[in-house]
C-alpha cells in the first residue's frame, strides 16, 4: 500500500511534458573576486553583483586612544576616523600605578573627539580618611591628576 502511495505521489509531482520553467529560475550571483577584510575604520563598499554583500567590511564601531593629562588634569582625544553618531559612548579609564585612586570624567564628546578631566584622591592615611569623610561634603578628589595616563575607549551607541 505504501509503495502505491509513493508511486502516486511521484506521478502527480512529475512535471508535465513541455512545461516552461524559465520564469521560475532566478539568476544566481557570482562569487566576488576578493574576500573583504576585517572591520576597517571607515569600511569599504562591497559589490551588488556577487556573493559578498554591499558594505561587507563594516565601519569600526569602537576606537581607543592612550592620552596623558596636562598639569590641570584635563585630557582630550581626536578620533582617527569620525564616528557616524554625533555622541558616541566614551569611557575614560585611568592607568594608575600609584597608591591614590584617580577618577576621570567626560566633559565633551562628539563624532570627531572627546575631552574630560581627571582628579586624584588627596590622601589614604587615617587623618586623610577622616578628612575624606568630612570631605564627602566638599570633595575627596580635589587635586587634579597631572601627567596621568588615560585609556579612552569610545564606540557607536547601539540604542
Amino acid at each position: 500500500m505504501r509503495a502505491v502511495a509513493l508511486a502516486a505521489f511521484f506521478v502527480l509531482a512529475a512535471p508535465a511534458a513541455g512545461a516552461d520553467y524559465a520564469g521560475l529560475v532566478l539568476p544566481t550571483p557570482i562569487p566576488c573576486d576578493a574576500v573583504p577584510g576585517a572591520d576597517t575604520l571607515l569600511g569599504t563598499p562591497g559589490s551588488a553583483g556577487c556573493y559578498v554583500p554591499r558594505d561587507a567590511t563594516r565601519p569600526t564601531v569602537v576606537q581607543a586612544a592612550n592620552v596623558t593629562t596636562d598639569s590641570s588634569g584635563t585630557w582630550s582625544v581626536t578620533w582617527a576616523r569620525p564616528f557616524v553618531s554625533s555622541s558616541p559612548v566614551v569611557n575614560p579609564l585611568p592607568v594608575n600605578s600609584g597608591a591614590l585612586p584617580i577618577l576621570c570624567n567626560v566633559a565633551a564628546r562628539s563624532g570627531s573627539g572627546a575631552s574630560g578631566k581627571c582628579w586624584q584622591s588627596t590622601s589614604t592615611t587615617l587623618p586623610g580618611t577622616l578628612a575624606t569623610l568630612v570631605g564627602l561634603i566638599i570633595s575627596p578628589f580635589a587635586a587634579p591628576a597631572s601627567n596621568a595616563s588615560v585609556m579612552v575607549i569610545a564606540r557607536e551607541p547601539t540604542q
